[in-house]
């Protein structure tokens, strides 16, 4: 987790992760069953005393090292 905005009842938690997709997903035939870094956003909001998820976005890094 790199950042964390809480602005009244809506939270966004930005970050990476590392994630290795399954060989038969969309991913791994695309990219292959190999660790791939991702960039992700995740939305909460505030209801009845807690958070809950509300959404989530996450995009493959380019791996500027194969350029």
């Amino acid at each position: 987790v790199e950042d964390v905005a809480v602005n009244g009842v809506t939270a966004l938690v930005m970050g990476r992760e590392i994630f290795t997709p399954a060989a038969t997903s969309e991913l791994g035939r695309l990219h292959g069953s190999r660790p791939l870094l991702r960039r992700f956003t995740n939305v909460y909001v505030w209801r009845n005393g807690r958070w809950y998820w509300f959404g989530r976005q996450a995009n493959i890094v380019d791996d500027q090292s194969k350029r």
